[in-house]
């Protein structure tokens, strides 16, 4: 059944992003187009997640080649247990941010679990909730204004709930420019001999 639109079911912040076009999308939805939703370029997912949340749509991939978006997403919908015990801990510093935004910058060589929390840091933690910018506040700005977008327990609330939706969900991090590629893995995906799984619909858009 259908529910109302949660358009801040998403842990990252992305003004302006696709958030704005939820309810256009949801009113685009016929019955039989109700399969999978693809955000090839997911970012904060926004959209993707409001639709599957309110169930316009039965399953969702997130695609983003992005290494510290698609560790956070990937950790968030298989294992976001260390995540969360991550966020109840002490309230992230200056220190914090800057430590995240070198972890970024080499994210071969960090754990899959650090890149997850290092995306959320820079991202919480930045201005427009872009990586590459000055912590909110600036660099000689105070704790509390660094934290104007931390609110501990309403990120778990998020995570806990994409969480739970685990099942409908598929997480990749492919290069969505290469189109070759990308019908080889939606195929691949669906594996079934009439697409019945995603759906020619959703196939078809995304090729």
């Amino acid at each position: 059944p259908r529910r109302k639109l949660n358009k801040r079911l998403s842990p990252l912040r992305y003004p302006g992003g696709k958030s704005k076009l939820i309810d256009y999308l949801a009113a685009q939805f016929h019955e039989e187009q109700l399969a999978t939703f693809v955000e090839a370029f997911a970012g904060g997912g926004a959209a993707g997640l409001a639709l599957l949340d309110a169930g316009y749509i039965s399953h969702l991939v997130l695609n983003d080649l992005d290494p510290g978006i698609n560790a956070l997403w990937n950790t968030v919908v298989r294992h976001p247990e260390a995540l969360l015990k991550r966020i109840e801990g002490p309230l992230p510093s200056h220190t914090d941010f800057w430590t995240a935004r070198s972890v970024l910058s080499a994210p071969e060589a960090a754990s899959p679990e650090d890149l997850a929390w290092s995306e959320l840091i820079c991202n919480r933690l930045s201005y427009s909730g872009i990586v590459k910018a000055n912590p909110l506040g600036g660099r000689n700005g105070t704790q509390k204004e660094l934290l104007a977008r931390w609110n501990p327990e309403d990120l778990k609330k998020r995570i806990s709930r994409i969480h739970s939706m685990r099942n409908k969900i598929t997480v990749t991090g492919m290069d969505a420019a290469d189109q070759s590629a990308v019908d080889r893995r939606m195929i691949d995906l669906d594996g079934t001999e009439f697409k019945t799984r995603l759906g020619a619909n959703a196939i078809l858009s995304v090729s």
